[in-house]
């Protein structure tokens, strides 16, 4: 069991493994935007565990990371959503 949460853990780009570095959402999360990515709710949900990504963003801004926001509309599903990014 424990070498399935390890590689979800390592899967979401961050670990409590005592002999790994410890990376938080957030830490995770910035590093996925510097690469030049976008991320929606939808996307941090799935590759972060993130249930709150505009409150991850949210406080990166307050450390004064520099990340924006578009809107966008999903037609099909009739659904508005954020996109966040790193210009």
């Amino acid at each position: 069991m424990d070498y399935l949460r390890d590689k979800k853990e390592e899967r979401n780009g961050y670990s409590e493994n005592q002999n790994s570095k410890i990376m938080t959402q957030n830490e995770a999360i910035l590093n996925y935007l510097k690469k030049g990515k976008s991320l929606t709710a939808m996307k941090a949900l799935k590759l972060f565990n993130c249930w709150s990504l505009s409150s991850r963003v949210s406080d990166l801004i307050k450390q004064n990371h520099n990340i924006k926001s578009e809107f966008v509309r999903d037609k099909k599903a009739n659904k508005t959503y954020a996109k966040y990014f790193m210009p």
